[in-house]
């Protein structure tokens, strides 16, 4: 049963690795944009890594299919947020 835990904490760590991986690719592209329709061509990029990173991690674990949609719409709306303000 231990072990079981070590192994879903380990795969939980592994995914929110991979994801801050692709939080900070995101924002040195974003840095490098200097107008709006530039960073329009980025927003769907990144929305497309984190869904494949979610998918992964969603493949092996279904119950966390919801945390994982949750965390995707969140951070599309910061993303849109950080857009329209």
């Amino acid at each position: 049963m231990e072990m079981e835990i070590a192994t879903k904490n380990q795969e939980l760590i592994d995914m929110i690795s991979e994801l801050e991986t692709i939080k900070k690719r995101y924002d040195v592209a974003l840095d490098r944009c200097q107008t709006l329709e530039e960073n329009v061509h980025i927003i769907p990029d990144f929305i497309i890594n984190l869904f494949i990173a979610c998918l992964k991690v969603v493949s092996s674990r279904w119950g966390r299919l919801e945390l994982m949609m949750t965390l995707c719409r969140l951070i599309y709306i910061l993303i849109l947020k950080r857009f329209i303000y």
